[in-house]
């Protein structure tokens, strides 16, 4: 899987190029026939377009006005190929630098207690604390949970890691997203949505990240399933839980 298409989708062309909008409102998919992507002749820039008269009428910048460069495209690919994981290999993400130091992994020296019922501590081993009960267990011990769950609407994990990269209309919620968020939104040209947002604005993409789900769109991504894979098995889409709080109802869809 690469996404690397994406980025030549803004390689210069001496002709221009124009793509019907794709986006998700509300936790759908949908496209917006008024709108468009439009790059033009010559440029590796794309700009969201409005046709506010119609049919016919001219194509004018969306307000507020909205684009993504090929070196913005760069970014936004390097952060999806780089986090991202297949569904057989997603446990992988426990060497993620990233990761690992969100969720504090560490070396530490844990207690046991032996068959005689005595307390023994044991040379230190990779550990990580339970996101929910906070218990501190072996790395080979924790499960890896996708916080959007992977039945059910496929794009809320794809919203998630829009949300945060600023792509949005509704900001993140917790410090891991808001730490995306604050490393990574102005790399790929996202903007501030707003805070403490109802679900329907994290669930809704903003000027910026229907450019870039435009583009997956018409790369083949979203139909095939490839951005949503991606999405879910994601650094930003997973966290620690012991077997106890792992449930099978942990997790439920927003969109059914």
């Amino acid at each position: 899987m690469s996404f690397q298409s994406m980025v030549h989708r803004l390689n210069p062309k001496h002709y221009p190029r124009d793509y019907r909008v794709a986006t998700i409102v509300e936790g759908r998919e949908t496209t917006i026939d008024d709108r468009r992507i439009h790059i033009a002749a010559n440029s590796t820039t794309a700009v969201l377009q409005t046709q506010p008269g119609g049919t016919g009428t001219p194509w004018v910048p969306a307000a507020p006005a909205a684009s993504v460069t090929q070196a913005q495209m760069v970014q936004f690919v390097r952060f999806i190929e780089d986090g991202s994981f297949t569904p057989g290999s997603y446990r992988d993400v426990i060497y993620n630098a990233q990761w690992r130091a969100f969720y504090n992994v560490a070396a530490r020296a844990l207690q046991y207690i032996d068959p005689s019922n005595t307390p023994t501590i044991k040379p230190a081993v990779d550990s990580v604390p339970c996101f929910d009960c906070e218990l501190v267990l072996p790395t080979r011990n924790i499960t890896i949970d996708h916080q959007r769950p992977q039945e059910g609407n496929p794009v809320e994990a794809t919203c998630k890691l829009f949300r945060a990269l600023g792509l949005t209309k509704g900001d993140p919620d917790g410090p891991k997203g808001d730490g995306v968020r604050n490393v990574h939104m102005g790399n790929v040209g996202g903007v501030a949505g707003r805070a403490n947002a109802p679900l329907r604005k994290k669930y809704t993409l903003n000027n910026v990240g229907q450019i870039y789900f435009t583009i997956a769109d018409w790369g083949g991504f979203v139909d095939s399933g490839d951005l949503d894979k991606a999405c879910l098995h994601h650094v930003v889409n997973l966290r620690p839980l012991c077997n106890a709080c792992n449930t099978s109802n942990r997790n439920v869809a927003h969109y059914a």
